[in-house]
């Protein structure tokens, strides 16, 4: 029975050197007994040499494949990873190489009874002066293994019959040439390694879909399916909608009119459990057939940012404001039409004579989500709400102390207040302007789930559900975890040309930029430098965006919590932000990337990672351009905050963790050293004058947004 280590004793590992790591100071190492491949900077290099054996052992496997004559052997063994020229052989030491050899063959024969072990490539030996050999395992690679080329027949060798007596060390098993008679695979690399339990590109595109949902993708499919009845009730209500609407009239095919085609667009809506909750048929126009000028102009539309969504679930939280949601039922069906536009009948519902007229905006076209803001905005005009300067989706109400805001996502509308009548008769008056869902208090949200605790005025954000459907859509919802998102120092290469599809690899990233904008701002630097390769990804790309899923796996039940008080002693709830940057991280272009968070209610409502437009040729001036930008920010919810009255006239705390970068934002300090900076990058100091923003030393150990 393996007794356990105690406190005190010993915990140093003898292993082999192999080389030295690619992406950070340390030497790669490997554990004889098990064959795990290790990096480590706590090294220790026994020079005086118990370790001749072992080396010349371990280039003789390296060399066992090879069909050329085996070196004979040599008074003196050869130094560790350093090949030894060869020397014309004698009688007795071939003898010894041939018995070395036919050796070596043995352990390969008897290593297992399938298929032969591949052949790595020999190493080549510099004649004229020796030259030490980098070794790279293939186990601290990224990217899980590749398959080897067939294996190359070892030629005949002759057998020695001379007794041969092994050294007494090999009777340890410690020593065991058995562990070296092999490649190292990524299974032998430590927890840490990036592709253990990762699928390949070609596993991910083909992974299973059993479990998953799988929703119709034309007409004639869901009419023949098993849902057929709920997909066809579905598409009724669709065309009553459109009657009650007065979306169109039918009318005869023009001549010399360009008609829009249509189709049908199936969804399953779930809840948080992830059931059914609803079957969803959209009738969309294929508006990528619209031409510009003539049959749309402007398509711009505003809808609420993530940031201003969570700023005012941290003030829900602060003030203990009811939150409730609404959903408007066709949306885009409200929006009226400028334009003239023709469509296709529908599919399963067509009449080859006759088309339709559209009077107002239907799902697909260009202009649509526009002409339905349009119209939106005016309801809430006429109500008597004002439209933020800050966020153009989000309309406030302050009568005599009574608090309304009403944040719109397309065609949900979340609904703050202070004040309970106010808010029913807010909702009373919009269900008689549209045809309205009341959902109550909000629950479930752009894939956020939220919850809330009135009595310790809590409320917390989170992406569990939706996370689990991006592992499971990705064939990553059985892999293992890791504790961090990137492995450290990992440098990516700019390629010149994609080794993979881009279509995966950017699907992939997408759906881990969308968990990183709603709630898991510990995501930010890693889509921001995976983001870089999304046009020409490799496979060492690949792997890295895989890495990001496993540590996903770990964190499935991350949550970002918003305190109405605090929990001890100096919790801080007022706005407060943190930035940092990465001097020169990018070793492709040697630019900086900025990051910063911002806080309200105790937790993050605000966090970028981005890289600098221009080059700082010191980290002070690295960490100065990101102030500018987090300052930029910090104005931007001072000023949202400030239209809702909930600003106060302290100025922000921006803590950064670069003395000289505070002195420079307070004052034209080093001159000399920063002539050359943008005029931008002062938008910093002009705030700190004006008593905006307070620029704060933090130590490095205490930094939030360390980059």
């Amino acid at each position: 029975m393996r007794q356990k280590r105690r406190k005190l004793d010993p915990k140093s590992l003898e292993c082999a050197f192999l080389g030295y790591a690619e992406n950070r100071s340390a030497f790669v190492l490997v554990h004889r007994p098990s064959g795990r491949i290790f990096e480590s900077r706590d090294v220790h290099f026994d020079e005086q040499g118990n370790g001749e054996d072992v080396t010349r052992v371990e280039l003789q496997v390296e060399h066992r494949d090879d069909p050329a004559p085996a070196a004979p052997k040599d008074d003196k063994p050869p130094l560790a990873d350093t090949p030894t020229p060869p020397k014309a052989p004698a009688p007795e030491p071939e003898s010894d190489a041939d018995d070395s050899l036919s050796e070596l063959s043995e352990l390969t024969d008897s290593e297992d009874d399938g298929p032969p072990a591949p052949a790595p490539a020999p190493i080549p030996i510099p004649i004229p002066a020796p030259a030490p050999v980098r070794r790279a395992p293939a186990a601290r690679q990224s990217r899980p293994p590749m398959p080897y080329p067939n294996p190359i027949p070892a030629p005949d060798v002759r057998r020695s019959g001379r007794n041969r007596q092994a050294p007494t060390r090999d009777d340890d098993p410690r020593y065991d040439v058995s562990s070296y008679n092999r490649r190292p695979t990524v299974e032998d690399a430590p927890d840490e390694g990036d592709s253990v339990g990762a699928p390949s590109l070609q596993a991910n595109q083909a992974a299973p879909r059993s479990n998953r949902l799988r929703e119709p993708l034309t007409y004639d499919e869901a009419m023949s399916g098993p849902d057929a009845t709920m997909w066809k009730i579905a598409c009724i209500a669709e065309l009553e909608a459109f009657v009650k609407a007065k979306l169109y009239t039918a009318v005869d095919r023009p001549r010399n009119r360009k008609v829009i085609d249509s189709k049908w667009v199936f969804k399953y809506k779930l809840g948080p459990d992830g059931q059914i909750e609803k079957y969803k048929a959209r009738l969309v126009a294929k508006g990528f057939t619209q031409v510009e000028g003539l049959d749309y102009n402007d398509t711009f539309a505003p809808v609420s940012k993530f940031s201003s969504i969570r700023t005012l679930l941290a003030l829900a939280a602060k003030l203990d404001l009811e939150v409730h949601q609404m959903d408007v039922k066709s949306a885009f069906l409200n929006g009226d039409l400028e334009e003239e536009i023709f469509m296709e009948m529908p599919p399963g519902f067509k009449d080859d004579s006759q088309v339709w007229s559209l009077h107002k905006s239907i799902y697909g076209l260009k202009q649509a989500s526009r002409a339905w803001y349009i119209k939106i905005r005016a309801s809430f005009e006429e109500l008597g709400f004002t439209r933020s300067h800050s966020d153009h989706s989000v309309f406030y109400q302050n009568n005599n102390g009574s608090l309304l805001i009403i944040a719109i996502y397309i065609d949900d509308q979340f609904i703050f207040s202070n004040d309970s009548v106010a808010l029913t008769d807010i909702k009373d008056k919009l269900k008689k302007l549209y045809e309205m869902t009341d959902l109550g208090e909000v629950h479930w949200a752009l894939n956020m789930e939220i919850t809330r605790d009135r009595a310790t005025q809590t409320l917390q954000l989170s992406q569990h559900q939706y996370i689990e459907s991006i592992l499971e859509r990705h064939g990553m919802a059985d892999c293992r975890s890791v504790s961090t998102p990137m492995a450290p120092n990992l440098k990516l290469p700019k390629l010149t040309e994609a080794e993979i599809d881009p279509k995966p690899y950017q699907s992939a990233l997408g759906s881990v930029m969308y968990a990183m904008l709603g709630t898991r701002p510990d995501l930010a630097y890693a889509v921001g430098v995976l983001s870089q390769h999304a046009s020409r990804p490799g496979k060492v790309h690949w792997d890295a965006l895989m890495r990001v899923y496993r540590y996903l796996r770990g964190t499935t039940d991350y949550k970002i919590v918003y305190r109405g008080k605090t929990l001890r002693r100096g919790d801080d709830l007022s706005l407060l932000g943190f930035v940092d940057s990465d001097y020169a991280g990018d070793r492709n272009d040697c630019l900086s990337v900025s990051g910063y968070i911002f806080f309200l209610s105790g937790a993050a409502i605000s966090w970028s990672s981005k890289k600098q437009q221009s080059t700082a040729v010191s980290s002070t001036e690295a960490e100065y351009m990101a102030g500018a930008s987090a300052a930029k920010e910090a104005v931007w919810l001072r000023m949202f905050l400030s239209q809702l009255g909930q600003l106060t006239s302290a100025p922000t705390p921006l803590h950064i963790d670069n003395q000289s970068a505070i002195f420079l934002s307070k004052d034209s300090t080093f001159h000399e050293r920063t002539k050359h900076i943008a005029v931008r990058h002062h938008f910093i100091r002009e705030k700190v004058e004006d008593g905006e923003i307070e620029p704060l030393y933090v130590p490095t150990g205490d930094q939030v947004a360390d980059v």
